[in-house]
């Protein structure tokens, strides 16, 4: 299996262009590296967050010019509002609903659970900032 991951950031607006700058220092802050959770895993959990299906894809607009050497796009709002709301106590029941995805049953529970609750903290912390969630893809 090749490893693969996701990095999420939370940033202004008018900041997205710096996440591409190649000497891009990651702050765990505002940054999160989601290590072997791809698309497929993130629309599974999204699917489990909202108990419907998605569009299956988890890229709403490209911000990035096509000749990027990476590509950075925003995330569906309806997965960033239903991840946002996520409580603690529903945080164990999401992991378990997750893990019934072909994508991630070979994870521990526990993991899933953690993730979850990473991905919920740095949307609401960009929430709180007036900042935007963007996944940042090397090409």
């Amino acid at each position: 299996m090749a490893a693969f991951f996701t990095e999420l950031f939370r940033v202004a607006p008018d900041k997205v262009s710096s996440l591409l700058d190649p000497e891009l220092e990651r702050d765990p802050e505002t940054s999160l590296w989601l290590k072997n959770i791809g698309e497929m895993e993130l629309v599974g959990l999204w699917e489990s967050l909202t108990n419907t299906e998605s569009d299956g894809t988890m890229i709403q607009d490209i911000l990035s010019d096509e000749d990027a050497d990476a590509m950075l796009f925003s995330l569906p709002p309806e997965f960033l509002e239903a991840i946002a709301a996520v409580t603690d106590d529903k945080v164990d029941s999401i992991a378990e609903q997750w893990q019934e995805t072909d994508e991630v049953a070979h994870w521990d529970q526990a993991d899933l659970a953690q993730v979850i609750r990473d991905i919920r903290n740095l949307v609401q912390a960009a929430n709180a900032n007036n900042q935007i969630v963007v996944e940042l893809a090397d090409m």
